[in-house]
């Protein structure tokens, strides 16, 4: 069951501006100010108007409006336009869950606002900030600012404000657990509201109020707070509320196994939310719906349910929602037996949350390291320019001495010393000049060290993923498939495997031993997982086996892979994979050879996706193309031979990989 407690949003932008909630329904009457404004002032205060508003309809709109806005904000004086503008673009990343961008706003905003002294404007960036740390679930800083914010709500005297940090604060206390603590500032909110006559707001206080005995497990009080704000709501006419209180008392008759009463009132939720046009809460209301289906056991109609939480999800391109939903499909087809469609479901789930972790950060590190250390020598360079620079002014100026000086042919002695002097000066700055081109050309050359090895870094970094991936999804299919034993067993190798690639995850190379070692444990847990349907073979030269010789980390492992997937599976019997080393030409050459379909067949039989096949090629071929600008040798790389029998028939596939001789 998913329990949302409604979040508060109203913030002020500008003094002018009327407290109010956030409302779309004013970006008509901001669009036609646009077309009529006289001053540049008055285009950046609606354009920053239009970017806080378009933010819970279409935030990319908002964000071009912002932009916008900031470019003209930028041009005025005082810097409290900026400032405007930075909080409504905060405002806006904060909806997308651009949590860091949203921060770098705010706190740009108040840093001006603590400048000009503005205890109100200031005020409304604390209680933006205490939001944001809200979501950032970094519990301490949204307690530091909301409590900032409440402090000063009460130094200018703005009870409105003050009754919604009291609920923000809540709130705070809420999803920490603290439901006694929730309560008690939810009734504060609830009686400062109550003193101003502003009933929605007084309606939304019960609300949370019965969310709170709701998380406590007290349904019965929960459902008597739900009851009182209908009519509030209602009266407002605000079909969002009403279609929240809804979705929450749908939670409330589920908990109770009071499933008509859930299922009835999820339905209002959704019928309610149809009116506002809000994809994020049919979202939700389909998920509570499809849950209390699956709980008697209606999954027809929890599959009709969640079919149209996908769908809103994508709508949204909301990745975390689209798990959301996989996630409940698979567990729905668990439940019934359809360990197919689970698997499905699951693999979609696993592939929509390893693209919300952004391997893009450890490349973002590599960059900054790489532009941060690029930098540092490009300033010493010009250093070194400038020394250059001011060595030849000086040659310059010497050899217009020494012309002037050949005019004084009566002062031949003096000649004669100048021209000593000269010589010696000029061989002196010749020195100097070779000294500091060789410091040029040393500088160079560690910046392209720097970058190969980063290089390198990061190649390995998208391998060992996508290389621990595939053992994961080994493992769930031999628990799917009820092949229990062969999961311990998988799983106890596996634990192995994964302790030397994590040993090994900083080294850009290790040694043949090791390297044959892993390579040993991934194809013992492929026998395993594909029932000792091939057979393989190590064979190095007798030289080669010794701690001497290093080679790329995870070098052999994709092309055995490859191997057996789409070679050795498509065939029927006797299935052999062979792995040999030898030293030829002063390279190391290692040779992975099969014996399966051959690669035109596999391409043929589609075994041999082509998405795969390049991603991991790709990788390998820019790994190897560093050694080879690194080692100068063009031979280094790998080639694929298709291998035929008498007849001419496809009998297999060799790859030959040729490395540098690397000694340890």
């Amino acid at each position: 069951m998913f329990h949302r407690c409604i979040c508060l949003v109203i913030f002020l932008i500008f003094i002018c501006v009327t407290v109010k909630a956030q409302d779309a329904s004013q970006i008509g009457v901001y669009k036609k100010q646009l077309l009529t404004a006289k001053s540049d002032t008055e285009r950046v205060h609606i354009l920053s108007m239009l970017c806080f508003s378009y933010s819970i309809v279409n935030t990319d709109t908002a964000l071009s409006y912002g932009a916008e806005g900031m470019k003209l904000a930028r041009t005025l004086k005082p810097e409290k336009w900026v400032a405007h503008v930075s909080n409504s673009l905060g405002w806006t990343y904060l909806k997308r869950s651009e949590f860091d961008s949203a921060e770098q706003y705010f706190l740009s905003s108040l840093k001006i606002w603590e400048a000009t002294g503005d205890k109100k404007d200031k005020k409304r960036v604390f209680s933006n900030l205490g939001v944001l740390y809200m979501e950032k679930v970094d519990y301490t800083k949204s307690m530091q600012y909301l409590s900032q914010a409440i402090e000063l709500d009460g130094a200018i005297r703005d009870t409105l404000g003050k009754g919604i940090d009291l609920h923000n604060m809540g709130r705070l206390y809420n999803l920490q657990g603290n439901y006694m603590e929730a309560r008690k500032y939810f009734q504060q909110a609830f009686d400062t509201h109550k003193l101003l006559g502003t009933s929605i707001y007084s309606a939304e206080a019960l609300l949370s109020i019965g969310n709170t005995y709701q998380s406590a497990g007290d349904d019965d009080q929960a459902l008597v707070y739900y009851t009182k704000c209908f009519p509030i709501f209602q009266k407002f006419k605000d079909r969002s509320r009403t279609g929240l209180t809804y979705e929450n008392m749908a939670g409330s008759f589920m908990n109770k196994k009071q499933f008509d009463k859930s299922i009835q009132s999820y339905l209002l939720a959704i019928h309610e939310y149809q009116f506002t046009g809000n994809k994020a809460d049919m979202f939700y209301g389909n998920i509570g719906l499809a849950d209390t289906y699956i709980k008697i056991k209606k999954y027809v109609l929890a599959e009709k349910a969640l079919k149209q939480a996908m769908q809103f999800a994508i709508d949204l391109k909301d990745k975390n929602l689209q798990y959301l939903a996989a996630t409940n499909m698979s567990d729905m087809y668990k439940i019934m037996g359809d360990f197919t469609k689970a698997y499905s479901f699951l693999f979609d789930a696993k592939i929509i949350k390893d693209s919300l972790f952004t391997k893009d950060k450890q490349q973002e590190l590599l960059k900054l390291q790489t532009a941060f250390e690029t930098e540092r020598k490009d300033k010493e360079n010009k250093l070194l320019k400038a020394q250059n620079d001011i060595a030849n002014a000086s040659l310059q100026r010497n050899r217009i001495f020494l012309i002037v000086a050949s005019f004084g042919i009566l002062l031949l002695a003096g000649l004669l010393y100048m021209i000593y002097k000269n010589k010696e000066a000029k061989a002196k700055h010749i020195t100097e000049l070779e000294l500091l081109n060789q410091q040029l050309r040393d500088h160079q050359k560690e910046i392209n060290d720097i970058n190969t090895t980063l290089q390198l870094k990061a190649l390995r970094s998208q391998m060992n993923p996508h290389f621990i991936f595939n053992c994961m999804s080994s493992i769930q299919e031999c628990m799917l498939t009820g092949r229990t034993d062969d999961a311990l067993s998988y799983l106890t190798k596996l634990s192995k495997l994964l302790r030397m690639v994590l040993n090994h995850a900083d080294d850009e190379n290790i040694t043949l031993n090791k390297e044959l070692e892993i390579l040993n444990l991934y194809l013992q847990l492929e026998k395993i997982r594909l029932k000792d349907s091939f057979d393989y073979v190590i064979n190095m030269e007798e030289d080669l086996i010794s701690d001497e010789i290093m080679v790329p980390t995870l070098i052999l492992q994709p092309f055995a892979e490859n191997a057996i997937w789409h070679g050795l599976l498509n065939k029927e019997q006797n299935r052999q994979l062979l792995v040999k080393g030898l030293v030829s030409n002063e390279l190391l050459c290692l040779i992975v050879e099969d014996n399966g379909i051959g690669r035109e067949k596999a391409i043929q039989q589609k075994s041999l996706k082509k998405s795969h096949e390049s991603k991991g090629l790709l990788l390998i071929t820019k790994r190897l193309d560093i050694l080879k600008k690194q080692y100068h040798n063009n031979n280094i790389g790998f080639t694929f031979i298709d291998l035929a029998d008498s007849d001419n028939k496809a009998s297999g596939t060799r790859v030959t990989i040729n490395l540098p001789i690397i000694p340890a």
